[in-house]
Parts: structure tokens; C-alpha cells; sequence
């Protein structure tokens, strides 16, 4: 079933979001594409029951230099045509966020979601319920104040001292469903952290971090 019609599974923090920011969407284009293996068939027809046509916007903010700067950026849930072996299964391209940038945007078979920018598939989210549950905490915490310089696009990275991080997280609790590997967060009550890993074929690749306070 759709996400929007049963959203068992998402925090009410998300819930809320999906609420708020989803928009009508363009229609769908029609695939011409014949899937060969199973289970990469059952992958895209299941992307396109829970998901397809699924269209929302982002609110976000962040410093730049001694600049506050507020964007809004619109995501899009339909599938493209490309697909790709990867090492291990394999991925797809859909739209993802409506903004020129130098990655593809790739869900794999086995639920991961990344992009891909040159090279193999770059997991970014563990699965598509994790990216919803972190645009949803990047979105109520854009009226908040950002605290320190950081890029608008998550492929220039900026990172803190590092002592000065682990004295901001040390009060703060993580936000575990929105989460994982390569895309952390913490907050309290008037203080977010977020640490993600660049979008890049660097290796290893750089880890920025973005920091709000509601102070």
C-alpha cells in the first residue's frame, strides 16, 4: 500500500511532514523498460506501490560564511529508466531531489538508498523510510538557527573541530529513525547535530557535519 494511504512504520514526526509538504505531482512517465530478474521486477514494482508519485518539498537552512540562508528543494518518487549492476545486485535511478548536481539518485535491491556520482552505488540511507524520517527532522528544524558554516549541498561537506563535537554531543540523545551509517543525528530540545558522509568517490569519504540551535 501507499506510503501516504498507510504510513505504518514512520515516526509521527514524519507522518506530520508527509502531511504537510507533499504536493501533487506531475504524472508519471510510462517505463518502457523489460526487467529480466525477478527480483530486481518485484524491487521497482514495490518502489512504485509504496512510494511512486510521491512529491514534497524540503525546507532547510544553513550558514554560510556569516550569511543565513533558507532554501526549499522538492524530491520526487518516480522511477527513470537506467539501471545498474552493482557488486553485489543491483540499482535504479529515480528523480530524487529536483536540482542540478553531479550525482544519480539509486535505490538497490536490497532496500538501500544512495547515489551514485562516477562510480558504484554510494549508500546514503538505509532504506527509503529512513531518508523520509530525516528530510522530515531537516524540515522542522529550518526555522532553528544554524549554528556553524556548512554547505547547501551535501557533496561539500565542512566540518568542526573535532573537540568541539564531541563536547556538542555529549548532552544530546541520536535520532535513531532517522539514522544510519552514513547519515546521523542527534538532538535535544533546543540543539541538532547532523554527520553525514559526503557524496562522493573519495575514499575514505569526507564526513561533514551541520549544527542547529533553537537558543
Amino acid at each position: 500500500m501507499h506510503v501516504l494511504d498507510d504510513p505504518h512504520g514512520l515516526s509521527p514526526r514524519a507522518q506530520a511532514f508527509l502531511r504537510r509538504a507533499w504536493v501533487e505531482p506531475p504524472a508519471a512517465p510510462q517505463s518502457s523498460l523489460r526487467d529480466q530478474a525477478t527480483d530486481f521486477a518485484v524491487r521497482r514494482e514495490g518502489f512504485t506501490a509504496r512510494f511512486g508519485g510521491l512529491n514534497y518539498d524540503v525546507r532547510r537552512s544553513v550558514r554560510i560564511r556569516d550569511q543565513r540562508l533558507d532554501s526549499v528543494r522538492r524530491w520526487r518518487f518516480d522511477l527513470l529508466e537506467a539501471v545498474h549492476a552493482e557488486r553485489r545486485g543491483w540499482s535504479f535511478d529515480w528523480y530524487g531531489e529536483l536540482v542540478s548536481s553531479p550525482v544519480f539518485y539509486l535505490a538497490h535491491t536490497d532496500g538501500r538508498v544512495g547515489v551514485r556520482a562516477g562510480g558504484p552505488f554510494l549508500e546514503v540511507w538505509t532504506s527509503f523510510d529512513h531518508l523520509i524520517e530525516s528530510h522530515a527532522l531537516m524540515d522542522e528544524l529550518a526555522g532553528w538557527d544554524p549554528v556553524t558554516p556548512s554547505s547547501l549541498e551535501t557533496w561539500v561537506p565542512t566540518r568542526p573541530d573535532d573537540d568541539q563535537l564531541t563536547e556538542l554531543l555529549a548532552p544530546l540523545s541520536p535520532v535513531p529513525e532517522a539514522s544510519g551509517p552514513c547519515d546521523r543525528w542527534w538532538r535535544s530540545d533546543d540543539l541538532a547535530v547532523r554527520q553525514f558522509h559526503a557524496w562522493t568517490d573519495t575514499r575514505p569519504r569526507p564526513i561533514g557535519t551541520m549544527i542547529w540551535s533553537r537558543r
